[in-house]
């Protein structure tokens, strides 16, 4: 780590990310059932509990799900089931709101609000079929970083629904500390001291995204989220039952990676995947809702404050493994993947 940026430089990794020759070659291959393990699954009982035998052992499977696929599901991660649950109603309920109402919430310039089905788009692909709206950090005007007029930093539109933020606001803080307390176990994988990441997450430009896919129309194909990376350090998901989720191995397979009971879904993102030399797989992944119901899912993005900088860690490279990466500014690798995939209207 540095102190220094590279605008530049993180914004032509924002460019190729999403083009990468494997999304366009086999984007369209049809996915097969994931084979029992190949999602690892993951208890965090040990972290809440303080075990530090318990934690290294956390952090041995972490290592082998990362550096394997880039994807696995935890489970005792201390997020409540009824905060769960609530954050799913009320996104039911705002999206069968009438499209007039949502767009009383649009995105605003910190990229916070609604956006409509088509707004989004991976550069290659025709636009998401999906809706969604997206939340970050709630900052007052009186902030030093929205004074200031830095990017994406500012409050949060909420619609006028009775109840709406109460429960998505006690998801993004519920979930934001289950990202925080596993940064330790992704230090002690990294052969790192277990606070290394800590630092660079207390000022976190977190993320969350609360989504709807309409089914695929008879006779169509459609992406629901087209194939693409997420770009921070680790995405933690909660979906429905329906399914749609896919991740392509490294053997350039697409998988299915359904909902498992009490579980979320973690990733790793572009930042961790730069940090890490590549070492842990940020792994393409894409969305598809093939039944003839609606499917919900509330990804977080648990990333590191806007500013970091990001380079090989000492424990990734050596003289016969180099940086195979420039230092990414995270805030400025932001800013241009905003710039790329959503529409300007």
């Amino acid at each position: 780590m540095n102190a220094k940026s590279a605008p530049a430089q993180s914004r032509e990794r924002a460019r190729d990310t999403a083009l990468l020759p494997e999304h366009r070659a086999i984007r369209d291959s049809a996915a097969r059932p994931a084979r029992e393990g190949e999602i690892p699954l993951i208890s965090l009982a040990a972290l809440n509990t303080g075990d530090r035998a318990g934690t290294a052992k956390i952090a041995e499977q972490i290592r082998e799900a990362c550096e394997r696929i880039g994807f696995f599901y935890i489970v005792d991660h201390g997020v409540a089931d009824d905060v769960i649950s609530g954050a799913f109603n009320q996104a039911k309920r705002f999206f069968s709101q009438p499209l007039e109402f949502k767009q009383q919430v649009a995105v605003n310039a910190q990229q916070n609000g609604y956006r409509r089905s088509g707004s989004v788009q991976i550069p290659g692909n025709a636009p998401d079929a999906k809706e969604v709206f997206d939340i970050g950090v709630d900052l007052a005007a009186d902030h030093p970083a929205v004074v200031a007029g830095k990017p994406l930093h500012g409050p949060n539109p909420w619609p006028r629904l009775e109840g709406f933020r109460e429960a998505i606001d006690a998801y993004f803080h519920a979930v934001r500390d289950v990202g925080y307390r596993m940064l330790p176990a992704f230090a002690l994988a990294l052969d790192l001291p277990e606070d290394y990441f800590l630092p660079y997450h207390e000022d976190s430009f977190t993320t969350m995204r609360v989504m709807r896919y309409p089914p695929t129309p008879p006779g169509k194909s459609q992406y629901g989220t087209a194939p693409h990376s997420d770009f921070g350090t680790i995405t933690l998901l909660a979906q429905d039952d329906l399914g749609g989720l896919q991740v392509l191995t490294r053997s350039r397979e697409w998988v299915d990676a359904p909902a498992s009971p009490g579980s979320f879904v973690v990733n790793v993102g572009d930042l961790m995947a730069c940090w890490t030399n590549d070492r842990f797989t940020s792994t393409p992944h894409r969305v598809i809702n093939k039944t003839d119901q609606d499917r919900y899912s509330i990804p977080m993005f648990y990333n590191p404050s806007f500013d970091t900088v990001a380079e090989c860690l000492p424990s990734c490279h050596g003289p016969d493994n180099p940086p195979r990466h420039p230092p990414i500014h995270y805030g400025n690798y932001v800013v241009g993947i905003f710039e790329r995939i959503f529409s300007k209207d």
